[in-house]
C-alpha cells in the first residue's frame, strides 16, 4: 500500500470540511460530492454519509447516523493493512492517504463488490473539533484511480 498526499486531495478535504461546517450555505452538503464519503464519531459509528457512499457500501440509510453502522467493522483490513488504524488516527488529528487499496469496505452483495472494486484510493482525516480542540468526527473519502 502506498501512502500519498496530493494538492488536489488537500483541496477536496478542505472543501469537505467547509461543506460539513456550513450546512446553511450548501443544503445538499456531502451529497454534492462526486466521491463516496462517510463521517464517523470517536467510536466508529457512521453519523453521516453521502449518497455515493450509501450506494457502494450497501449500508442502509437507517443504519447511518449512529444507529448501527460502524466504520471500523466495515473496513477491509484483510486486503488492506492499516485502514482501521488510519481511521482511528484521524480522530487524533492525523491524516492518512492510501493508494492501491482493494475493496476498502466489506460489502454483502456482488453489485456492491463490483462498485467497491473501482475505488482504489482512500483518505482518512479529522473533520470537526470539540471546543477543547479534540477531534469530534473523522471522515473517510474514497476515490477511483485517476482522480485526485
Amino acid at each position: 500500500m502506498i501512502e500519498k498526499s496530493t494538492a488536489a486531495v488537500h483541496n477536496q478535504i478542505d472543501f469537505i470540511r467547509f461543506l460539513y461546517l456550513n450546512p446553511e450555505k450548501h443544503p445538499t452538503g456531502l451529497d454534492m460530492l462526486v466521491n463516496p464519503i462517510a463521517v464517523y464519531d470517536r467510536d466508529g459509528n457512521i453519523v453521516n454519509a453521502n449518497k455515493d457512499f450509501r450506494k457502494i457500501s450497501d449500508i442502509a440509510e437507517d443504519d447511518i447516523r449512529g444507529k448501527g453502522a460502524n466504520l471500523f467493522e466495515y473496513l477491509n483490513n484483510t486486503e488492506n493493512e492499516g485502514l482501521t488504524e488510519a481511521a482511528k488516527t484521524a480522530l487524533y488529528n492525523g491524516t492518512k492517504y492510501f493508494e492501491e487499496i482493494k475493496l476498502p469496505l466489506l460489502v454483502k452483495t456482488a453489485r456492491a463488490a463490483k462498485e467497491m472494486a473501482l475505488y482504489t484510493k482512500a483518505a482518512f482525516f479529522p473533520i470537526t473539533h470539540n471546543r477543547d480542540g479534540s477531534v469530534k468526527y473523522g471522515a473517510m473519502l474514497l476515490a477511483k484511480e485517476g482522480s485526485g
